[in-house]
Formats: C-alpha cells, structure tokens, sequence
C-alpha cells in the first residue's frame, strides 16, 4: 500500500497550506518547485508566527 504524500508548491497561497494542513491534520508540509522538486518544509508553527507578525505589522501601521 502507498501513502500519497500532501505537498505544497512553492508559489502555493499561505491559506491553501493552512486548509492542506487542516484537513490531512498534519503539522508540517514539505514544499516543491514546479518541477516537484522538494524546496523546504513549512510547518503550522511558522504558519502561526507569519500570522502573528503580520497581525502586529497592521498594528503598527493604522492609525
């Protein structure tokens, strides 16, 4: 039996790994060019510090 493997393009939206990630319940998502090449590793806990970053760049930007 094979297992397929959940991966994520390179240039894939931040919220289609988060939805990925939801639905396989998987905490970390290997990440492939185009040519499905292996890039890097996105994991739920960079996901949430992005998050968590971006929320506090708003922050400081409105007025």
């Amino acid at each position: 039996m094979k297992t397929q493997v959940a991966t994520i393009r390179e240039d894939a939206p931040l919220e289609e790994a988060i939805r990925l990630m939801l639905e396989r319940v998987i905490k970390r998502l290997p990440v492939v060019d185009g040519d499905g090449r292996f890039k890097g590793i996105v994991s739920r806990d960079s996901l949430l510090r992005a998050g968590f970053a971006s929320l506090q760049n708003n922050k400081t930007t409105q007025p």
